[in-house]
């Protein structure tokens, strides 16, 4: 695991691992970059456009909370189109280098409680008629029905 902040890094750590006769997953978890920093740039050539992209023992396994895992770049109101195509052609471009994305889309309040169902039957928690109203309130105090808030619900009952 590498975090995001230190992706200078990873030149070097490619170097070392390219040549062994092992196969790496490099995870970065969470990663935001702006299309204007080094980083974002150092990224996009590594994945795929640079002398050291090119190796079969390393694959990268990225999370980000944003789409194409760059925020868009801020251009004034006097960027002509063409620049703004081309910004906006850059952050893609990064995004594209990966074969498989996962999506994930809000839940509604019903697919909320099956998702708690879930891990209650996980961690072996027997669910109460309450327990399922405390875990539509809990829901509406985090304000969403993701699968995260499903588990921090498992969770707390767990603490209890």
């Amino acid at each position: 695991e590498i975090l995001n902040y230190s992706l200078k890094y990873l030149p070097e750590l490619i170097y070392f691992f390219k040549d062994l006769n092992y196969k790496f997953i490099i995870f970065v978890d969470d990663i935001t970059l702006d299309n204007s920093q080094d980083e974002f740039k150092l990224f996009k050539s590594i994945l795929d456009g640079s002398l050291i992209s090119d190796n079969e023992n390393i694959r990268f396994y990225v999370t980000s909370n944003l789409r194409h895992i760059s925020k868009k770049d801020q251009t004034g109101e006097n960027t002509d189109e063409i620049s703004k195509k081309e910004n906006y052609s850059n952050i893609v471009s990064l995004s594209d280098r990966f074969g498989v994305r996962l999506g994930f889309f809000e839940n509604n309040k019903e697919d909320y409680l099956k998702i708690v169902k879930h891990y209650a039957n996980i961690n072996k928690i027997s669910l109460k008629k309450e327990d399922i109203i405390k875990a539509s309130e809990w829901s509406l105090e985090k304000g969403n029905f993701s699968g995260r808030t499903a588990y921090q619900f498992i969770l707390s009952l767990k603490k209890n």
